[in-house]
């Protein structure tokens, strides 16, 4: 090493500049530095999570979950499967060896499961999820409106808010929660379903046959070609309020040929029973077709509303909905927060209607510290 010491002995001056070169450098690189509060991990872990509405815990258990397990098992490097079965619920986590490629075990997984498919009960359809520490936000917000109802505020933060929270540097997604899907209550009446001479089977296969749009082929002109479709679509309250169930008279009709149908031989009053039905079942007025059509709205109430929740989200005892915001693997935390931190202004001013956003959950400052 006395060597060394000569040389920078002998080149004070090219010592120094190299010295101060590197404190430099290393100041420019440590404020360049990702700062995280969790690091960045990747859990050789996978769910495979299936819904099956309505069944019970035995049955999620024989029709999905032991089906899934047998096309999960032999797997390379796989190390433990645990399942869950739950009314109407299905969850099989797969862990692997560490070092096994995550990317490639998930594609593995899902050809697997896809071969299945159709051993499984229709409508199901397995999800299949690997663990990732970086979906988790890295801030979440409260908004509340003091004018606006839930399903605007909604609207305004999907227009407004999200694209530009989307475009700041680092930001992966943002995305609302806490909202409810808008629907179609129909509530029928028996009493007016019964002067009607209708029955719910009726109302229902109505909906369904009305509800259908179908390719019909194709169009040409010009060079362009253009899809066809047939059919109707209900897609309002008054579209479906306005819906033909059926018409007034029909069950009557139905019920009288059923009557003459069952009446027994040799009986003149029956006879005569059968004649009278028969007559009033070939009548112009009594036929379905001829009848006067009764509408849904004529027979149920149909309105607006919001699909049931299990879950309130509540800010200070106000009704608000959350903001989440998920960073891509190479975003900086604390540039995400601060980013938005500054943005919340302008925001509100946006949204308009008095809205406020709260910061409840921040990952920046526990960084800091």
């Amino acid at each position: 090493m006395a060597w060394l010491t000569k040389i920078s002995l002998k080149n004070r001056s090219i010592v120094a500049l190299l010295t101060v070169a590197i404190v430099f450098i290393g100041a420019f690189s440590i404020t360049s530095l990702k700062q995280e509060l969790l690091p960045s991990l990747e859990f050789p872990t996978i769910s495979v999570v299936t819904s099956y509405p309505g069944a019970a815990p035995t049955a999620v258990e024989e029709d999905v979950t032991a089906p899934l397990e047998g096309s999960i098992e032999g797997a390379e490097d796989l190390e433990t499967v645990t399942s869950y079965s739950n009314g109407g619920l299905s969850i099989i986590q797969v862990e692997y060896a560490f070092g096994t490629d995550i990317d490639d075990a998930r594609q593995e997984l899902s050809e697997s499961i896809s071969g299945l498919q159709g051993e499984l009960p229709p409508d199901v359809d397995p999800r299949v999820e690997a663990v990732d520490l970086s979906a988790l936000p890295v801030t979440q917000l409260a908004v509340t409106s003091d004018t606006d109802s839930e399903a605007q505020l909604a609207e305004k933060l999907e227009e407004r808010v999200i694209p530009e929270l989307e475009e700041i540097e680092g930001v992966g997604s943002a995305e609302v929660t806490g909202t409810r899907d808008a629907i179609i209550d129909l509530t029928l009446d028996p009493e007016l379903l019964r002067e009607a001479g209708l029955g719910a089977s009726q109302v229902s296969g109505a909906l369904q046959a009305n509800n259908v749009t179908l390719p019909a082929g194709t169009y040409s002109e010009e060079g362009q070609t253009f899809p066809i479709q047939v059919g109707n679509e209900l897609t309002s309250v008054g579209d479906i309020s306005n819906l033909v169930v059926g018409y007034r008279g029909q069950g009557t009709a139905a019920a009288s040929s059923a009557s003459a149908a069952a009446a027994p031989a040799g009986d003149p009053s029956a006879t005569a029973e059968v004649a009278a039905a028969s007559a009033a079942a070939s009548a112009p007025v009594a036929a379905p077709v001829e009848g006067e059509p009764v509408r849904l709205g004529d027979v149920a109430t149909v309105e607006d509303a919001l699909a049931p929740t299990s879950t309130l989200t509540r800010t200070n005892g106000e009704p608000s909905l959350g903001v989440g915001i998920i960073k891509t693997p190479e975003g900086n935390t604390v540039a995400i927060s601060e980013a938005v931190a500054d943005g919340v202004s302008g925001f509100e001013n946006d949204l308009g209607g008095g809205a406020e956003i709260r910061t409840i959950f921040d990952q920046a400052p526990f960084i800091e510290r």
